[in-house]
């Protein structure tokens, strides 16, 4: 008979940044996407999608999308797409935009 506090009985609780990364894995880009490097040397990867809502369907890159999804693997930030001047492809001017999103890789509901 094992005791209650035998550790071979304990749960394998996943740690917040364990399972908030997993959440994050929701927002990786898998077909059309472009990798820019901020000011502090941080890899995001960038591409475009129709909403924040699951499924994410992916925009091919500069395209009618209506919002810009930039991802690392602990981090998500999006931006609205609100114009054609929006989606425009050039580095620098996605660098600019990534300063101007907003965090969405906590557990919300969707924001479209």
């Amino acid at each position: 008979m094992q005791c209650a506090t035998d550790p071979s009985l304990a749960l394998s609780i996943p740690s917040f940044a364990e399972s908030h990364r997993e959440y994050c894995l929701q927002w990786k880009p898998r077909e059309s996407f472009l990798t820019i490097t901020d000011s502090k040397k941080r890899d995001w990867l960038v591409h475009d999608v129709s909403s924040f809502c699951t499924p994410i369907y992916p925009f091919p890159f500069g395209s009618r999308a209506s919002n810009r999804i930039f991802w690392r693997d602990d981090h998500v930030r999006a931006v609205h797409l609100l114009s054609d001047a929006d989606r425009v492809t050039a580095l620098d001017a996605v660098r600019r935009q990534l300063r101007g999103t907003m965090r969405i890789d906590f557990d919300m509901p969707p924001l479209s």
